[in-house]
């Protein structure tokens, strides 16, 4: 005996049996990237503030803070380091949150300058450099940044001029932040810190801890070799902010976990600014100024340039009740023209009810599924909608099936 086959055709019922509720004049909002058509049997969400009504897309939405990104600086970090008294106040989460006498002096820029030792005339003719050698290897002691440092074993048999020197010597210093320089006109040999800033810092040269088996060439035993023990050698500090330190840093010390800012990852000259919550109730900025202004303003077009006019607000996404299936669009098939262009008002949605309903006729978008949990209730969308009176039941017409 043959196996029955389905009809092409599948004229089931969409109610199987109870009470339905409808509102017969909803509005179905606008979607100005619709693409298709609106199908009878949709399932549909609805926006509680606006009452209007459009297609579940997503019941499990990403949670993301609101931001606010500022307009480009107004200055550049050389300008945002010399203020010692920034000020500037910004929403968060509904609070007004001041951050007042900010000193932005730690920002590091391109323009710190490192540590600078520069040694007295060479203490040395080249003979007596290569002589440091064999068991005679050269060796000196300076503290760099506040850490001391010992370098030892330096040979210099094989150098064909002063100017040879540095090559040896940076060998293992440039590792440890310390370069060496040989100035042939002045015959004078400098060292400068690879680190920048104000805790970019040197020694006088000394010669090693417990005195040397080898050469000491720091010029502290008779200012021979680099010469570099006192005066009139010379040190000029690092200046400038603290290596490493952004303006980013400054601002979320201050801030103390109230907010977070990062740098735009597109535009390098600008902030973005993080509520710490995520969904309802996350919101924040424009920039503004403290309620009683004491210091510099930040926030104005001349330095974060955050205010209403030209920060870039963007809410904070989560799930809402906007997110919960509430109904199924029961009129006819609406173009994606007519929503594109506006809101399509009196139209029919199944609310509620006491009924069973086929399941195999709800269009769900988006790939969604009946059986998809939403995440927040604890409940897939087919438990909503049963919730709601409308329980989903997939049926077989026994007249849809004949034999062939």
């Amino acid at each position: 005996m043959a196996v029955q086959a389905r009809r092409n055709v599948d004229n089931a019922a969409f109610l199987l049996s109870g009470e339905l509720q409808v509102k017969e004049a909803e509005t179905i909002a606008q979607d100005a990237g619709r693409g298709i058509p609106l199908a009878p049997k949709t399932l549909m969400s609805k926006v509680p503030l606006t009452g209007e009504w459009y297609p579940t897309q997503d019941v499990n939405p990403p949670a993301t803070p609101a931001t606010c990104t500022t307009a480009a600086f107004g200055t550049d970090m050389v300008g945002f380091q010399a203020v010692a008294d920034a000020e500037f106040s910004i929403p968060v989460d509904g609070v007004d949150i001041e951050i007042v006498g900010l000193d932005l002096g730690d920002i590091s820029t391109p323009l710190d300058t490192p540590a600078v030792l520069t040694c007295d005339t060479d203490g040395s003719l080249i003979a007596a450099w290569q002589a440091v050698t064999g068991a005679a290897v050269g060796d000196f002691a300076v503290t760099v940044a506040g850490v001391a440092m010992e370098f030892a074993g330096f040979d210099f048999a094989g150098i064909a001029a002063l100017a040879d020197i540095p090559a040896i010597i940076n060998a293992q210093t440039v590792p440890a932040g310390l370069r060496c320089i040989y100035d042939v006109g002045a015959d004078v040999f400098t060292f400068v810190t690879t680190l920048t800033g104000q805790t970019a810092t040197l020694t006088f040269l000394d010669e090693v801890a417990g005195g040397t088996a080898g050469t000491d060439i720091s010029g502290s035993t008779g200012n021979l070799f680099l010469n570099g023990d006192a005066a009139p050698a010379a040190i000029v500090q690092g200046t400038g902010g603290i290596a490493g330190t952004s303006l980013e840093d400054m601002i979320n010390a201050a801030a103390a976990g109230r907010f977070t800012v990062t740098r735009d990852p597109a535009h390098a000259d600008r902030m973005v600014f993080i509520s710490p919550t995520t969904g309802q109730g996350s919101a924040i900025g424009p920039l503004g100024p403290i309620a009683v202004p004491a210091g510099t303003p930040i926030e104005v077009a001349g330095f974060l340039n955050g205010e209403v006019g030209t920060a870039v607000l963007v809410a904070a996404t989560g799930f809402t009740s906007a997110n919960v299936p509430s109904g199924v669009y029961i009129g006819d098939e609406i173009l994606a023209a007519t929503l594109i262009a506006g809101n399509v008002a009196n139209c029919p949605i199944l609310v509620g009810g006491t009924a069973t309903i086929n399941e195999d006729q709800i269009v769900l978008e988006n790939a969604l599924d009946l059986d998809d949990e939403i995440v927040p209730m604890h409940k897939t969308i087919r438990e909503v909608l049963t919730e709601k009176g409308l329980t989903p039941e997939s049926v077989i017409l026994i007249a849809g099936y004949e034999n062939p």
